[in-house]
């Protein structure tokens, strides 16, 4: 019998099923492909996920939501809970907000030096920004915060609030001009702000920030620049990009995100420092309820068939393999599925190990699903003439 095979094919499923879908499922009984040995032996449920999807963001929802479906063959049942059913410490989040005697906003910062070490800094907001300056998972918890606000579904892709949400991106990387398209069905055909490089590469780009900078600061704009601080090196660019963006009369917001805690914590920030925070908590609210919704559907199928599915989580051609503290780990664990892969840090792990574990679920993580070569990746010698 073949395996099963599912995608993650965001330019395949405008045409196949519709927009908004996260995984796509995928037969190959169809496209001449026979069991060719390999890791397809044990006839595993394998998906091919997109990397912006396992990264902590809002859409977690919409991505484990698919991957139970095509792990149980059936859709989790939302209508069961409600936020009062969410025990407290499911999914909970340190709040990085506060406020100060006059009730403005402060809003905390982390970044890491070269050093290695992290620090803070706190912002004070005296006035709400113009646009933002940043990456697509940025701009993801914008949209969701718009979403809120308009009383419209994420996935119902509104028009107005996707008109709502380039009128507030001033700038940023391919994961935002074109990764909002690419990997959340967003349409970015209104983007009209600036193409800008890698944030991590700033030291070398100083001159094009500068006068994207320059040119808001003459239109009266306020600008927030908004990035990982992991990601940009704060003595090559990051501390710079602070300096530069507040004496621009902006606002500066380093975030470090690893967990959807994490991510519930930026939510917030993210919607208060954009003058959405009373939508805030009703947000994160539907957020937890529903991860906590198919973590409680995922334990009633485990209870049903008496056993847990294994599972690994792996990048492109078995290039990684992730922990249990990663996002496919933790998609894992709300999933009810085991991890095969006991290591406490992820790391490479030899093809000989995932023969002998024999994951009944196996997810590929890679940065364009469309282009896994399925024989390479289920260790399949490709013919030769």
């Amino acid at each position: 019998m073949n395996a099963k095979i599912t995608i993650a094919a965001i330019a395949v499923v405008a045409v196949v099923i519709g927009a908004g879908a996260a995984v796509v499922l995928m037969n190959d009984d169809g496209d001449g492909k026979e069991n060719k040995g390999g890791w397809y032996a044990w006839d595993p449920n394998i998906m091919a996920v997109a990397s912006s999807k396992v990264a902590p963001s809002p859409y977690w929802v919409e991505t484990i939501g698919e991957m139970y479906e095509n792990i149980y063959d059936c859709k989790p049942d939302f209508s069961k809970y409600s936020k009062s059913d969410v025990p407290k410490d499911f999914l909970p989040y340190d709040s990085i907000i506060s406020f100060d005697g006059d009730d403005n906003l402060i809003v905390t910062s982390k970044y890491k030096d070269s050093t290695g070490k992290w620090s803070t800094y706190n912002t004070t907001y005296t006035s709400i920004p113009t646009g933002m300056i940043g990456s697509g998972s940025y701009a993801i918890c914008l949209y969701y915060a718009l979403c809120q606000a308009a009383g419209v579904s994420a996935t119902d892709y509104d028009s107005k609030v996707i008109s709502q949400l380039w009128d507030l991106c001033f700038g940023g990387d391919s994961s935002l001009y074109d990764g909002l398209s690419k990997n959340y069905n967003i349409s970015t055909a209104e983007f009209s702000g600036v193409q800008l490089p890698n944030p991590s590469k700033i030291s070398e780009n100083k001159e094009t920030y500068t006068n994207l900078l320059q040119s808001l600061k003459d239109a009266g704009e306020t600008p927030i620049w908004i990035c990982s601080g992991s990601s940009p090196s704060w003595d090559s660019g990051g501390q710079w990009m602070k300096e530069t963006v507040e004496s621009a009369g902006g606002y500066s917001l380093l975030l470090s995100i690893s967990t959807f805690s994490d991510c519930l914590a930026e939510i917030e920030a993210i919607s208060y420092i954009f003058g959405y925070g009373e939508y805030a908590q009703t947000l994160i609210d539907t957020l937890r309820t529903q991860m906590y919704a198919i973590s409680q559907e995922s334990a009633k199928q485990v209870e049903a068939r008496g056993a847990q599915y294994t599972g690994l989580g792996i990048y492109a051609n078995n290039d990684w393999t992730f922990a249990s503290n990663s996002g496919i780990g933790v998609m894992f664990e709300i999933l009810k599925v085991k991890n095969v892969y006991t290591k406490e840090t992820s790391g490479n792990w030899e093809e000989e190990n995932v023969i002998k574990a024999q994951p009944q679920v196996i997810v590929f993580c890679i940065s364009d699903p469309t282009t896994i070569d399925w024989d390479q990746a289920m260790r399949v010698p490709t013919a030769t003439s």
